[in-house]
Protein backbone atom coordinates (compact mmCIF):
# COMPACT_ATOMS: atom_id res chain seq x y z
CA UNK A 1 0.00 0.00 0.00
CA UNK A 2 1.42 3.30 -1.05
CA UNK A 3 2.21 5.76 1.74
CA UNK A 4 0.26 9.01 1.58
CA UNK A 5 2.26 12.23 1.64
CA UNK A 6 1.19 14.47 4.49
CA UNK A 7 2.09 18.09 5.05
CA UNK A 8 3.88 18.41 8.34
CA UNK A 9 3.57 21.71 10.20
CA UNK A 10 5.90 21.95 13.16
CA UNK A 11 5.65 25.69 13.79
CA UNK A 12 3.39 28.41 12.59
CA UNK A 13 5.78 29.19 9.80
CA UNK A 14 3.49 31.47 7.88
CA UNK A 15 3.28 33.77 10.89
CA UNK A 16 7.07 33.69 11.26
CA UNK A 17 7.38 34.60 7.60
CA UNK A 18 5.10 37.57 8.11
CA UNK A 19 7.17 38.68 11.13
CA UNK A 20 10.48 38.44 9.31
CA UNK A 21 9.00 40.23 6.33
CA UNK A 22 7.83 43.02 8.63
CA UNK A 23 11.23 43.07 10.30
CA UNK A 24 12.84 43.54 6.89
CA UNK A 25 10.61 46.55 6.33
CA UNK A 26 11.66 47.97 9.72
CA UNK A 27 15.28 47.51 8.70
CA UNK A 28 14.73 49.46 5.47
CA UNK A 29 13.07 52.32 7.40
CA UNK A 30 15.96 52.41 9.89
CA UNK A 31 18.52 52.59 7.05
CA UNK A 32 16.65 55.54 5.54
CA UNK A 33 16.56 57.33 8.91
CA UNK A 34 20.24 56.74 9.50
CA UNK A 35 21.54 57.78 6.06
CA UNK A 36 22.64 61.14 7.52
CA UNK A 37 26.20 60.69 8.68
CA UNK A 38 26.60 61.45 12.42
CA UNK A 39 30.19 61.46 13.56
CA UNK A 40 32.87 59.05 12.38
CA UNK A 41 31.75 55.63 11.06
CA UNK A 42 32.62 52.80 13.42
CA UNK A 43 31.73 49.13 13.73
CA UNK A 44 29.22 50.20 16.40
CA UNK A 45 27.79 53.14 14.45
CA UNK A 46 23.98 53.24 13.98
CA UNK A 47 24.34 52.78 10.17
CA UNK A 48 26.61 49.72 10.53
CA UNK A 49 24.34 48.19 13.17
CA UNK A 50 21.33 48.72 10.94
CA UNK A 51 23.11 47.10 7.99
CA UNK A 52 24.03 44.11 10.13
CA UNK A 53 20.47 43.87 11.40
CA UNK A 54 19.12 44.01 7.85
CA UNK A 55 21.51 41.25 6.75
CA UNK A 56 20.43 39.05 9.66
CA UNK A 57 16.78 39.64 8.86
CA UNK A 58 17.31 38.64 5.23
CA UNK A 59 19.13 35.46 6.28
CA UNK A 60 16.33 34.68 8.71
CA UNK A 61 13.77 35.08 5.95
CA UNK A 62 15.72 32.76 3.62
CA UNK A 63 16.03 30.12 6.33
CA UNK A 64 12.35 30.36 7.10
CA UNK A 65 11.46 29.91 3.42
CA UNK A 66 13.74 26.88 3.22
CA UNK A 67 12.12 25.47 6.34
CA UNK A 68 8.68 25.85 4.77
CA UNK A 69 9.83 23.99 1.68
CA UNK A 70 11.40 21.19 3.68
CA UNK A 71 8.34 20.80 5.89
CA UNK A 72 6.32 19.81 2.85
CA UNK A 73 8.62 16.81 2.22
CA UNK A 74 9.13 13.60 4.08
CA UNK A 75 9.22 13.32 7.85
CA UNK A 76 12.92 12.56 7.63
CA UNK A 77 13.53 16.23 6.99
CA UNK A 78 11.66 17.35 10.10
CA UNK A 79 14.81 17.52 12.22
CA UNK A 80 16.57 19.74 9.69
CA UNK A 81 13.43 21.86 9.46
CA UNK A 82 13.40 22.36 13.23
CA UNK A 83 17.03 23.43 13.22
CA UNK A 84 16.45 25.88 10.39
CA UNK A 85 13.43 27.41 12.11
CA UNK A 86 15.36 27.67 15.36
CA UNK A 87 18.28 29.35 13.61
CA UNK A 88 15.94 31.70 11.76
CA UNK A 89 14.30 32.70 15.04
CA UNK A 90 17.66 33.41 16.66
CA UNK A 91 18.74 35.53 13.71
CA UNK A 92 15.47 37.47 13.90
CA UNK A 93 16.01 38.16 17.61
CA UNK A 94 19.57 39.37 16.98
CA UNK A 95 18.32 41.59 14.18
CA UNK A 96 15.79 43.15 16.54
CA UNK A 97 18.46 43.71 19.22
CA UNK A 98 20.78 45.38 16.70
CA UNK A 99 17.94 47.56 15.49
CA UNK A 100 17.16 48.71 19.04
CA UNK A 101 20.84 49.44 19.71
CA UNK A 102 21.18 51.41 16.48
CA UNK A 103 18.09 53.43 17.35
CA UNK A 104 19.39 54.17 20.88
CA UNK A 105 22.80 55.32 19.60
CA UNK A 106 21.10 57.52 17.02
CA UNK A 107 18.89 59.12 19.68
CA UNK A 108 21.91 59.81 21.89
CA UNK A 109 23.89 61.44 19.09
CA UNK A 110 20.93 63.53 17.98
CA UNK A 111 20.38 64.61 21.61
CA UNK A 112 24.06 65.57 21.98
CA UNK A 113 23.96 67.65 18.81
CA UNK A 114 20.81 69.45 19.96
CA UNK A 115 22.33 70.10 23.42
CA UNK A 116 25.57 71.43 21.91
CA UNK A 117 23.52 73.84 19.81
CA UNK A 118 21.59 74.94 22.92
CA UNK A 119 24.82 75.50 24.86
CA UNK A 120 26.18 77.69 22.08
CA UNK A 121 23.02 79.80 22.21
CA UNK A 122 23.35 80.21 25.99
CA UNK A 123 27.03 81.14 25.70
CA UNK A 124 26.13 83.85 23.21
CA UNK A 125 23.50 85.26 25.60
CA UNK A 126 25.99 85.27 28.50
CA UNK A 127 28.67 86.98 26.39
CA UNK A 128 26.16 89.62 25.33
CA UNK A 129 25.16 90.27 28.97
CA UNK A 130 28.81 90.46 30.06
CA UNK A 131 29.47 93.00 27.33
CA UNK A 132 26.52 95.11 28.47
CA UNK A 133 27.67 94.97 32.11
CA UNK A 134 31.24 96.05 31.38
CA UNK A 135 31.50 99.76 32.16
CA UNK A 136 34.46 102.06 32.61
CA UNK A 137 35.24 103.37 36.08
CA UNK A 138 33.98 106.90 36.62
CA UNK A 139 34.68 109.62 39.12
CA UNK A 140 32.25 110.36 41.92
CA UNK A 141 28.88 111.36 40.52
CA UNK A 142 26.79 113.54 42.79
CA UNK A 143 23.71 113.96 40.65
CA UNK A 144 21.93 110.77 41.69
CA UNK A 145 22.33 109.42 38.15
CA UNK A 146 23.43 105.95 37.16
CA UNK A 147 27.12 105.19 37.65
CA UNK A 148 29.29 102.10 37.41
CA UNK A 149 32.72 101.16 38.67
CA UNK A 150 34.98 98.22 38.11
CA UNK A 151 34.61 95.73 40.94
CA UNK A 152 37.95 94.51 42.36
CA UNK A 153 38.58 90.78 41.97
CA UNK A 154 39.17 90.32 45.71
CA UNK A 155 36.54 92.28 47.61
CA UNK A 156 34.63 92.41 50.89
CA UNK A 157 30.95 93.38 50.68
CA UNK A 158 29.77 95.18 53.83
CA UNK A 159 26.04 95.32 54.54
CA UNK A 160 24.33 97.77 56.89
CA UNK A 161 21.52 95.89 58.68
CA UNK A 162 20.29 98.75 60.83
CA UNK A 163 16.55 99.05 61.47
CA UNK A 164 16.12 101.93 59.03
CA UNK A 165 16.76 99.53 56.16
CA UNK A 166 13.10 98.50 56.50
CA UNK A 167 11.55 101.10 58.85
CA UNK A 168 12.25 104.58 57.43
CA UNK A 169 10.38 107.86 56.66
CA UNK A 170 10.34 107.06 52.94
CA UNK A 171 8.56 103.71 53.54
CA UNK A 172 11.18 101.95 51.41
CA UNK A 173 12.12 98.32 51.91
CA UNK A 174 15.80 98.95 51.37
CA UNK A 175 16.77 95.44 52.48
CA UNK A 176 14.99 93.92 49.48
CA UNK A 177 16.90 96.31 47.21
CA UNK A 178 20.22 95.38 48.83
CA UNK A 179 19.56 91.62 48.71
CA UNK A 180 18.73 91.87 44.99
CA UNK A 181 21.78 94.06 44.35
CA UNK A 182 24.12 91.68 46.19
CA UNK A 183 22.87 88.63 44.32
CA UNK A 184 23.18 90.42 40.98
CA UNK A 185 26.71 91.58 41.81
CA UNK A 186 27.89 88.09 42.82
CA UNK A 187 26.20 86.53 39.79
CA UNK A 188 28.11 88.79 37.40
CA UNK A 189 31.52 88.42 39.08
CA UNK A 190 34.07 86.25 37.27
CA UNK A 191 35.26 82.82 38.44
CA UNK A 192 38.64 84.36 39.30
CA UNK A 193 37.02 86.63 41.91
CA UNK A 194 37.16 86.12 45.67
CA UNK A 195 34.56 87.59 48.02
CA UNK A 196 33.11 87.56 51.51
CA UNK A 197 30.18 89.36 53.10
CA UNK A 198 30.42 91.21 56.42
CA UNK A 199 27.15 92.35 57.98
CA UNK A 200 26.52 94.74 60.87
CA UNK A 201 25.15 94.62 63.50
CA UNK A 202 24.39 91.02 64.59
CA UNK A 203 22.15 92.01 67.51
CA UNK A 204 19.10 90.24 66.04
CA UNK A 205 19.83 90.35 62.34
CA UNK A 206 19.57 86.74 61.21
CA UNK A 207 16.42 84.78 60.47
CA UNK A 208 15.45 82.21 63.09
CA UNK A 209 16.65 79.02 61.37
CA UNK A 210 19.57 76.77 62.30
CA UNK A 211 21.51 77.49 59.10
CA UNK A 212 21.01 81.26 59.46
CA UNK A 213 21.87 81.38 63.17
CA UNK A 214 25.07 79.46 62.46
CA UNK A 215 26.40 82.47 60.53
CA UNK A 216 27.26 84.23 63.80
CA UNK A 217 29.13 82.74 66.75
CA UNK A 218 29.01 84.75 69.97
CA UNK A 219 32.60 85.52 71.13
CA UNK A 220 33.58 83.98 74.45
CA UNK A 221 34.02 87.47 76.00
CA UNK A 222 30.36 88.22 75.28
CA UNK A 223 28.80 85.09 76.79
CA UNK A 224 27.01 85.58 80.08
CA UNK A 225 26.62 89.31 79.52
CA UNK A 226 23.32 91.06 78.87
CA UNK A 227 23.14 91.48 75.11
CA UNK A 228 22.23 95.19 74.95
CA UNK A 229 24.90 96.15 77.52
CA UNK A 230 27.55 94.06 75.75
CA UNK A 231 26.65 95.75 72.46
CA UNK A 232 27.04 99.25 73.95
CA UNK A 233 30.43 98.46 75.52
CA UNK A 234 33.03 100.16 73.28
CA UNK A 235 35.76 97.85 74.55
CA UNK A 236 33.90 94.77 73.27
CA UNK A 237 32.92 93.72 69.76
CA UNK A 238 29.84 91.85 70.91
CA UNK A 239 27.01 91.77 68.35
CA UNK A 240 28.56 94.59 66.30
CA UNK A 241 29.46 92.61 63.16
CA UNK A 242 29.62 89.15 61.66
CA UNK A 243 30.73 87.53 58.43
CA UNK A 244 29.77 84.60 56.24
CA UNK A 245 33.21 82.95 56.04
CA UNK A 246 35.75 85.12 57.96
CA UNK A 247 37.91 85.00 54.81
CA UNK A 248 37.65 85.57 51.06
CA UNK A 249 36.07 82.68 49.14
CA UNK A 250 36.79 81.91 45.48
CA UNK A 251 33.75 82.14 43.18
CA UNK A 252 35.11 79.36 40.97
CA UNK A 253 31.79 77.51 40.57
CA UNK A 254 28.05 78.11 40.65
CA UNK A 255 27.62 76.09 43.86
CA UNK A 256 29.67 78.67 45.81
CA UNK A 257 27.59 81.50 44.37
CA UNK A 258 24.36 79.69 45.26
CA UNK A 259 25.65 79.26 48.82
CA UNK A 260 26.11 83.05 49.02
CA UNK A 261 22.54 83.59 47.73
CA UNK A 262 21.13 81.39 50.50
CA UNK A 263 23.12 83.20 53.18
CA UNK A 264 22.08 86.63 51.85
CA UNK A 265 18.46 85.52 52.30
CA UNK A 266 19.19 85.05 56.03
CA UNK A 267 19.88 88.76 56.63
CA UNK A 268 17.26 91.04 58.19
CA UNK A 269 17.29 94.63 59.47
CA UNK A 270 17.30 95.50 63.17
CA UNK A 271 18.99 97.78 65.76
CA UNK A 272 21.71 100.40 65.22
CA UNK A 273 24.57 101.25 62.81
CA UNK A 274 28.03 100.16 64.07
CA UNK A 275 29.77 101.08 60.79
CA UNK A 276 33.17 102.00 62.25
CA UNK A 277 33.79 98.79 64.29
CA UNK A 278 32.78 96.74 61.21
CA UNK A 279 35.16 98.71 58.96
CA UNK A 280 38.00 98.25 61.46
CA UNK A 281 37.35 94.48 61.49
CA UNK A 282 37.50 94.29 57.67
CA UNK A 283 40.64 96.40 57.30
CA UNK A 284 42.50 94.40 59.98
CA UNK A 285 41.41 90.87 59.00
CA UNK A 286 41.06 90.80 55.19
CA UNK A 287 44.64 91.57 54.18
CA UNK A 288 44.23 89.90 50.76
CA UNK A 289 41.23 92.07 49.82
CA UNK A 290 41.86 94.73 47.19
CA UNK A 291 38.72 96.69 48.01
CA UNK A 292 35.63 97.11 50.14
CA UNK A 293 32.10 97.90 48.99
CA UNK A 294 29.90 99.35 51.73
CA UNK A 295 26.08 99.34 51.42
CA UNK A 296 24.53 101.69 54.00
CA UNK A 297 21.55 103.98 54.52
CA UNK A 298 22.54 105.93 57.62
CA UNK A 299 25.13 107.68 59.74
CA UNK A 300 27.37 105.57 62.03
CA UNK A 301 26.47 105.34 65.71
CA UNK A 302 29.62 107.27 66.62
CA UNK A 303 28.48 110.27 64.57
CA UNK A 304 25.23 110.31 66.50
CA UNK A 305 27.32 110.38 69.66
CA UNK A 306 29.14 113.56 68.59
CA UNK A 307 32.06 112.60 66.35
CA UNK A 308 32.25 114.38 62.99
CA UNK A 309 32.43 112.78 59.55
CA UNK A 310 35.98 114.15 59.14
CA UNK A 311 37.13 112.54 62.38
CA UNK A 312 35.64 109.15 61.51
CA UNK A 313 37.05 109.15 57.96
CA UNK A 314 40.49 110.11 59.27
CA UNK A 315 40.29 107.22 61.75
CA UNK A 316 39.41 104.77 58.95
CA UNK A 317 42.10 106.21 56.67
CA UNK A 318 44.73 105.64 59.35
CA UNK A 319 43.64 101.99 59.66
CA UNK A 320 43.66 101.46 55.88
CA UNK A 321 47.39 100.76 55.76
CA UNK A 322 47.08 98.51 52.70
CA UNK A 323 45.38 101.34 50.76
CA UNK A 324 42.30 99.29 49.94
CA UNK A 325 39.79 101.06 47.75
CA UNK A 326 36.57 101.76 49.64
CA UNK A 327 33.43 102.13 47.54
CA UNK A 328 30.25 103.35 49.20
CA UNK A 329 26.70 102.75 48.00
CA UNK A 330 24.06 104.91 49.67
CA UNK A 331 20.74 103.06 49.84
CA UNK A 332 17.56 105.16 49.79
CA UNK A 333 15.97 108.22 48.21
CA UNK A 334 18.13 110.78 50.09
CA UNK A 335 21.23 109.29 48.41
CA UNK A 336 19.63 109.12 44.98
CA UNK A 337 18.47 112.74 45.31
CA UNK A 338 21.89 113.87 46.56
CA UNK A 339 20.54 115.53 49.68
CA UNK A 340 22.96 117.38 51.94
CA UNK A 341 22.62 115.10 54.97
CA UNK A 342 25.24 113.77 57.43
CA UNK A 343 24.79 110.24 56.05
CA UNK A 344 25.31 111.32 52.43
CA UNK A 345 28.31 113.50 53.30
CA UNK A 346 29.95 110.74 55.36
CA UNK A 347 29.69 108.10 52.60
CA UNK A 348 30.96 110.52 49.96
CA UNK A 349 33.98 111.53 52.04
CA UNK A 350 34.74 107.93 53.05
CA UNK A 351 34.90 106.91 49.38
CA UNK A 352 36.83 109.93 48.09
CA UNK A 353 39.50 109.74 50.84
CA UNK A 354 40.09 106.02 50.17
CA UNK A 355 40.41 106.04 46.36
CA UNK A 356 36.87 104.77 45.85
CA UNK A 357 33.56 105.97 44.41
CA UNK A 358 30.19 106.90 45.87
CA UNK A 359 26.94 105.77 44.25
CA UNK A 360 23.37 106.72 45.21
CA UNK A 361 21.34 103.50 45.02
Amino acid sequence: MQRRNKEVTIFNLSMLDVMTGALGAVMIIMIVLLTQKIGAEEDKSPTKLSQNADSLAKNAKKLTQKAIELSKKDKETQKETKELVKKATELSKKAIELTKKALEITKQKIFLKEWEAELKKREQVVKKKEKELKVKPKKIVESGGKVGFKIPKNVVLMIDLSGSMTDNPDHENRMDQVRAGLKMMIATMSNESKVDIVFFPTFANLKDTASCKALYTIPAECKGKRRDLAYKDKNLNCYKYGSFNNKLISLDNDKVKYDFYKKISCLKANWNTPTIPALKYVLENYKDAEGVILYSDGTPDTMKEGESADELVAEVKALNKDNKKIYTIGVGSEFRNNKNTPAVNFLKKLASDNNGHFVGF
